[in-house]
């Protein structure tokens, strides 16, 4: 255990102020709260306060921002733990008394004695003002981050050193961050990306923009016989995004596993791949739970998983309680879709389209898909299993907000009445969290909606011309050999959209070299 300490202490000492004296290490697994463990007075001894477990919430910043305001905290590590809400919130280490903190190398700023800050391990949003006026001097951004509001770093005068551990400035939005004190800033952003951010709004200001390798590692691989495994090698745990190509076999799904949970991994684009069999796997990147949970959701940390056309079998449980995983692309080649295989995706939002061909959605496909806004289903879906789309795990204040688009002119029908229905609730708790969603149909199929009892529930429906009732029967040709194959959509402008037509929004594009209004 001394061993532990100790080299926690020399972990911090990199990062806190140079003539920081005590550093505190929390362990929130038992307890609720920072304050059921550190006194208030005690609090404001410390120059450096590291949370090495669990979960932190509002009251738990504010206790941080309290120390640093009216203590001696310069360091906070956060990087070990959840964030509720998945956020940093508004105003959150903003001085309550800024009176001359906007005044370079000042001491008289409530907050200027905040230095350096690691930042929790889930964080995706970093709100309004959150470190206004701070004496911040360096802070990385973790990967997961797509959002960073107006003056979130706004007069953070001291600051000299951003580093970004994310590949692309497309991927989070940070307009209006930071202000005009960054000129004399450092941004630091993974190998190959310095030209996305250098032309992207906000990050543009920055006085110096560099690279470093280690920041975000992306590895090519091409299984020409050998192993993922083998593959990678020495790099399994230490590779951020893997791009894939050749053919796809059950052990190769195990050592992306494997990568994720034990290693860094949190992207995989699989789209120039074929799979064994067509198929997803079972359980292909769910991570086991072994025998310590609270580790187990430290491991869980894919954000993208792009699969490839082609396939026709998502398994059981296949992406099953992946927390993190930001969104869900099934392939428009998909006709079956395992029981549990989005479970737990609770952090995946948008749409999902579920692929014509799909005759059954099985229990709990989506359940707990928390954050969706709209679900997509095809003319071939007949029966929707038990929970396959409760989304909420929880009764929610005012109900749902979710689109449902359903493109059959008949409704799907529940294998089960009652709570066991598709939606999981009984018809009245239905209705209630169902009246704020709308439900589109074809047109003409919207009395056969009201007459329902399960889908009449909801607040709305409308009929579009945007659904057919039916495949359009585009997403696959037939050659002169008789043999299917994929055809390809673009755009007038030339970008390659897919090889569903039914998926895609109005407008003119190009199939097999002609023109197709949608």
């Amino acid at each position: 255990m001394k061993k532990i300490l100790y080299c926690v202490a020399c972990l911090l000492s990199a990062f806190v102020a140079a003539d920081a004296q005590v550093v505190k290490t929390v362990d929130l697994e038992v307890a609720k709260h920072l304050k059921d463990v550190i006194s208030a007075d005690e609090a404001l001894t410390y120059d450096s306060i590291a949370v090495l477990s669990g979960t932190i919430n509002d009251d738990d910043i504010r206790f941080l921002a309290n120390c640093c305001e009216n203590g001696r905290l310069s360091g906070i590590d956060l990087s070990s733990v959840e964030i509720s809400d998945h956020r940093i919130p508004p105003r959150a280490f903003c001085p309550s008394k800024i009176n001359s903190a906007g005044t370079k190398n000042s001491s008289d700023g409530s907050l200027s004695k905040l230095h350096y800050l690691r930042l929790p391990l889930n964080l995706r949003k970093i709100c309004e003002s959150a470190f206004l006026s701070t004496g911040l001097r360096q802070i990385e951004i973790p990967r997961t981050v797509d959002k960073i509001e107006s003056n979130a770093f706004g007069k953070c005068n001291e600051l000299t050193e951003v580093a970004v551990r994310i590949p692309d400035a497309r991927y989070v939005d940070a307009r209006y961050a930071f202000d005009k004190n960054v000129k004399t800033a450092q941004l630091v952003v993974p190998t190959g990306s310095a030209n996305s951010f250098m032309y992207a709004q906000g990050w543009g200001d920055f006085g110096k923009i560099s690279e470093r390798e280690d920041l975000y590692t992306i590895r090519r691989i091409n299984l020409d016989g050998s192993g993922l495994a083998a593959q990678l090698g020495s790099s399994l745990l230490t590779t951020d995004s893997l791009v894939v190509s050749g053919n796809l076999v059950a052990e190769d799904f195990a050592t992306m596993v494997k990568s994720t949970g034990d290693g860094r991994l949190t992207g995989i684009d699989l789209t120039a791949c074929t799979v064994e069999n067509n198929a997803i796997p079972d359980d292909a990147f769910y991570v086991p739970v072994g025998e310590d949970v609270k580790k187990w959701r430290k491991r869980k940390k894919l954000l993208y998983v792009t699969l490839p056309e082609g396939i026709t079998s998502i398994g059981e449980g296949a992406f099953s309680s992946n927390g993190k995983l930001r969104c869900i692309n099934i392939p428009s080649s998909v006709t079956n879709i395992g029981e549990d295989a989005y479970y737990g995706c609770t952090y995946a939002s948008g749409s999902v389209t579920v692929p014509e061909g799909v005759s059954r959605l099985m229990p709990s496909v989506f359940e707990n898909c928390s954050f969706l806004t709209e679900i997509r289903l095809p003319s071939t879906l007949s029966i929707m299993d038990t929970r396959s789309l409760r989304l909420q795990p929880n009764y929610l204040a005012g109900g749902w907000h979710v689109n449902f688009k359903v493109n059959r002119m008949t409704p799907p029908k529940s294998s089960k009445e009652e709570s066991d229905n598709a939606f999981g609730f009984d018809p009245i708790d239905l209705a209630d969290n169902l009246r704020y969603c709308t439900l589109y149909v074809p047109v003409g199929a919207k009395p056969a909606y009201e007459a329902d009892e399960m889908w009449s529930c909801f607040g709305n429906i409308i009929e579009t011309s945007d659904l057919t009732g039916g495949t359009s029967g585009i997403a696959a040709a037939i050659t002169s050999a008789g043999k299917t194959v994929d055809t390809r959509i673009y755009t007038l402008d030339g970008r390659y959209v897919g090889t569903d037509l039914n998926r895609l929004g109005r407008g003119v594009y190009v199939v097999n070299g002609k023109k197709v209004v949608r």
